[in-house]
């Protein structure tokens, strides 16, 4: 990622913490800010694969909004790893991005595996 899509994945990190601390997890600007993140992030991989899951991932997103699952107040650990995977590409640590990533993965695995 260039430097300037790194700062953007901060910012849009931060922006979920914000809104997900002030209750905010279940509405349409924290649902923004999250696709946005992702959006950005599989791009950024610069692997065509990667980008091309763009429209699914929007799907499971804004679906779990549509469908009452997103909370209101989201677990920190959510935000920790969004600002962890944004802070790791900018410092081009492939290998902290890829964990944190993981863990956002396994967090809505896990989240999924309760309903």
């Amino acid at each position: 990622a260039t430097p300037e899509t790194a700062a953007e994945l901060i910012e849009l990190a931060t922006r979920l913490r914000v809104l997900g601390e002030a209750g905010r997890g279940h509405e349409q600007p924290y649902l923004d800010a999250d696709i946005a993140f992702h959006a950005l992030l599989l791009a950024a991989s610069g692997n065509d694969m990667m980008t091309s899951l763009h429209g699914i991932v929007t799907e499971v997103l804004a679906g779990r909004t549509d469908l009452g699952l997103s909370p209101a107040d989201p677990a920190p650990v959510s935000f920790d790893n969004h600002e962890g995977v944004a802070r790791a590409i900018a410092d081009r640590n492939e290998d902290l991005a890829e964990e944190y990533a993981r863990a956002v993965v396994l967090e809505v695995w896990h989240e999924l595996g309760d309903l």
